[in-house]
């Protein structure tokens, strides 16, 4: 709020962080159940007080309603979409060891070992939404080139890679020729939803 307040994050495990954070303790490592957070500095709060107002990377203040921050939300939903279906296949590949899993170029039949080579896939395609939303949140028509050098991406080769992965993937499926009703498993489930965000 306007007086600093702290802002639970929408993880839901504020306390838990805070005091891993106090102890020192590398948080992936002090319990599964954070595995993937790490300290980096950052805090979830700023003590500036907002005034319905938020900072963009390179300084910039802007009004929360504001639609650099409605991009920003998208990307981080789909991130926490592709998070969410990665966990799902972790488990479902649990049962197959990596030496199974393909080349990034061939993709396996559907089973654990598909599973186990769909999660690189989805952890690259959650650092490359990082470096979106970094390209998002330093607007081109007010950033230093200092900002935009360090944020450059080049949206047609990630598209042409992420393109080249989906057309490796529709390759092992039989031809489209009717909806598919989103479901068969929590790994497809899961997968269906981010692909619907």
């Amino acid at each position: 709020g306007d007086k600093g307040d702290k802002v639970e994050g929408s993880w839901g495990m504020r306390p838990a962080l805070s005091s891993l954070a106090r102890s020192g303790q590398r948080l992936s490592a002090a319990t599964p159940a954070l595995r993937g957070f790490t300290r980096t500095g950052f805090t979830v709060y700023t003590r500036t007080g907002d005034k319905g107002k938020s900072s963009l990377f390179n300084g910039e203040r802007r009004r929360k309603d504001d639609v650099v921050f409605d991009a920003l939300g998208a990307v981080d939903e789909l991130s926490a979409a592709i998070g969410l279906a990665r966990a799902h296949c972790e488990e479902g590949a649990a049962g197959c060891a990596k030496e199974e899993a393909v080349e990034a170029s061939v993709a396996p039949a559907p089973g654990p070992a598909g599973l186990r080579w769909l999660l690189p896939q989805l952890e690259g395609a959650q650092r490359l939404l990082l470096d979106v939303g970094s390209a998002i949140a330093t607007p081109q028509t007010s950033s230093s080139e200092k900002h935009l050098q360090r944020v450059g991406i080049d949206g047609a080769a990630e598209a042409s890679v992420l393109e080249a992965r989906i057309d490796t993937m529709d390759a092992q499926l039989p031809p489209l020729t009717v909806f598919i009703l989103p479901g068969g498993g929590a790994p497809a489930a899961a997968l269906h939803m981010s692909r619907a965000v």
